[in-house]
């Protein structure tokens, strides 16, 4: 019987020992895992912010587009004189964006480009000055009804 208590008395001990070892185990594994976890949630914050930045740039984007298109509206009403009638006849889109723009801003020394395209269709045309590439003004060119929509910078 002493030889089964003492067998009984070192499995116990080694239970424990176990569960010793498995509990500190699992606490360390619990440090890693609250790193991970912190990391990823700091990886989400930052997420979520440029996320709630490029949302908030669309939002205003948006609003400047409506505002355009208010304000394109309102040209179309104020200019229903009819267009200059061009010499020699634009031969694509762009040269007509920028054909229009000139006989707007009316300056020999003043550059024009092409910009891009809104997601109106609109043709971006900048103008600027032909000494100091100073950009002087935008227009946002219909060349479909050959109205536009001007901003000075001031």
């Amino acid at each position: 019987m002493k030889k089964s208590t003492i067998i009984f008395i070192i499995v116990v001990l080694m239970l424990i020992a176990i569960c010793v070892f498995a509990f500190m185990g699992n606490k360390g594994s619990k440090t890693k895992e609250s790193l991970k976890k912190n990391t990823n949630e700091q990886a989400q914050n930052n997420t979520d912010e440029i996320a709630n930045e490029m949302a908030n740039e669309i939002i205003e984007e948006t609003v400047l587009n409506e505002i355009d298109n208010n304000e394109i509206n309102t040209n179309e009403i104020e200019n229903n004189e009819p267009t200059e009638t061009f010499k020699e006849e634009p031969k694509t889109a762009e040269e007509k964006a920028i054909a229009i723009v000139k006989a707007d801003w009316n300056d020999e020394s003043a550059q024009y480009s092409i910009q891009g395209m809104d997601n109106n269709g609109n043709y971006i045309v900048t103008v600027t000055d032909g000494n100091t590439t100073e950009s002087l003004a935008f227009y946002s060119v219909n060349v479909n009804n050959s109205t536009f929509n001007k901003r000075e910078i001031n």
